[in-house]
């Protein structure tokens, strides 16, 4: 209601998508359930931050202790992606800090992360659990993201290789590897159907957390064509991820256990963990 009123006063101009005219294109929020943190980005359609300077004095005076960032993303491409190539600083840092599995995280304003984080949690202890890990693996992550995963089981396997397209995200994976002081995980900014077919790493288990539309079936291709005996994949639309599973099924791997978390109660969303193993020929 602060950020609605106070963008009603100072009349800035909104962005139109039909002209490519206009200041203003989105306002995004992020906090952090653990830190309390709170960054806001204003997206705007030029590099103008003398326009942004009495609303972000106002939010900083009404918002001392929480708001750790604000920032001017400019994005002056047509279209409906959310976020610009650039950031710029107007007041504090560019990223928040969030704690999950006594670790520390560090998330720019355009790195994916869990905002349930409490059942976030739950889903990776499960995840990690069903994947009953001797220490002794070599484990790719798939669509690492900011490398909550891979840092989380960091210290139950012998390394662990993180493949995400987002430069950002990896980045973000490398600080928190970094912060944290984890030496045996290794971020690649890379598309991951193409990190399969190039690198020839000895691996023993894959995690996937793909995006809602699921698995390429090239990936999963690649990923059969791979050393890998288990897999365990965490899916947002159970659709999708039925979908892949059988291609997975059909490309030599068993469906061993299949869990549901409700992530988010009381809506229609169900998160899915799923392990699969090689069958032995």
């Amino acid at each position: 209601a602060f950020l609605k009123d106070s963008l009603s006063r100072h009349k800035l101009s909104s962005y139109d998508d039909k002209t490519g005219r206009g200041y203003l294109r989105n306002v995004l929020v992020r906090t952090s359930e653990r830190t309390k943190e709170c960054l806001v980005a204003f997206v705007a359609n030029e590099d103008n931050k003398d326009l942004l300077a009495p609303l972000t004095a106002e939010l900083i005076e009404a918002f001392p202790k929480n708001l750790v960032g604000i920032l001017l993303n400019v994005n002056t491409r047509p279209g409906n992606t959310i976020l610009g190539p650039k950031n710029i600083i107007l007041h504090g840092r560019d990223f928040l800090r969030e704690s999950l599995l006594d670790l520390e995280f560090h998330i720019s304003v355009g790195s994916f992360f869990q905002v349930h984080t409490d059942q976030a949690e739950r889903l990776f202890t499960a995840a990690i659990g069903m994947a009953e890990l001797t220490g002794t693996e070599t484990a790719l992550d798939a669509y690492c993201g900011t490398g909550v995963l891979a840092l989380a089981i960091s210290a139950r396997v012998k390394r662990v290789i993180g493949v995400e397209s987002h430069v950002g995200s990896v980045a973000d994976a490398k600080e928190n590897a970094r912060r944290n002081g984890i030496e045996n995980a290794t971020f690649i900014a890379a598309d991951a159907t193409d990190y399969l077919r190039k690198e020839n790493t000895a691996l023993d288990i894959v995690f996937l957390d793909p995006p809602r539309k699921g698995c390429d079936g090239g990936f999963l291709e690649a990923i059969a064509q791979s050393t890998a005996t288990k897999l365990i994949y965490i899916s947002c639309d159970p659709s999708t991820m039925a979908r892949d599973i059988s291609l997975l099924q059909k490309l030599g791997f068993a469906l061993k256990t299949l869990q549901p978390v409700d992530l988010f109660p009381e809506t229609a969303h169900v998160e899915c963990i799923a392990r699969l193993d090689r069958v032995k020929p």
